[in-house]
């Protein structure tokens, strides 16, 4: 529970919702934001999951032959926004010691291009050029993989507001353009 109440992806009363159930949502990454260390995004969701860093072919990238965890992360700077603008990553601490989470990026996702290009390995490539392969934890359940790849095409092309079903309407600003247009 946050301070403000349920955590986001919390269901009817508080109790645990399907990104809860999945584990995408209310997780180590999301408590690490919200710690008094960091307090970034409190009411933002947190969509995240724990990948491991792997090269373009899926081998291990770290030199002792073991691939490196890390966990990714989308989330909004404002809760109001319809999309997540941010990425965060995150690297787990030294084995030997309690498993912690270290925050390492924090980048606009308009900085960033995510992409599926095989199995449930994901493409990271940043604005200067950088890429970054990671391959879901084999934890997660192939769901977890479909959203992901979801996400990389929503944010690759958007979203169509014209499949809006009674439930989601189209946002003011759209009926107020075809008001102006029409009228």
């Amino acid at each position: 529970m946050s301070r403000d109440g349920p955590c986001p992806g919390a269901g009817p009363a508080g109790g645990p919702g399907a990104g809860v159930r999945l584990g995408v949502e209310g997780g180590q990454l999301c408590r690490l934001l919200r710690s008094p260390d960091y307090n970034l995004f409190p009411r933002s969701a947190v969509f995240e999951s724990n990948f491991l860093q792997v090269t373009r072919t899926g081998s291990c990238v770290d030199i002792h032959n073991a691939a490196t965890p890390v966990t990714l992360g989308v989330t909004s700077s404002d809760p109001c926004l319809p999309l997540p603008n941010v990425l965060v990553l995150a690297r787990s601490g030294s084995p030997l010691e309690k498993p912690t989470l270290t925050l390492s990026r924090v980048l606009p996702l308009r900085l960033v291009r995510l992409s599926a290009p095989a199995g449930r390995l994901l493409r990271v490539r940043t604005a200067t050029g950088k890429v970054h392969y990671l391959r879901l934890h084999p934890g997660h359940p192939d769901a977890v993989f479909a959203l992901w790849v979801r996400l990389a095409h929503i944010l690759r092309h958007g979203l169509s507001f014209t499949a809006a079903g009674p439930r989601c309407p189209p946002p003011e600003f759209l009926l107020d353009l075809q008001i102006r247009v029409l009228g």
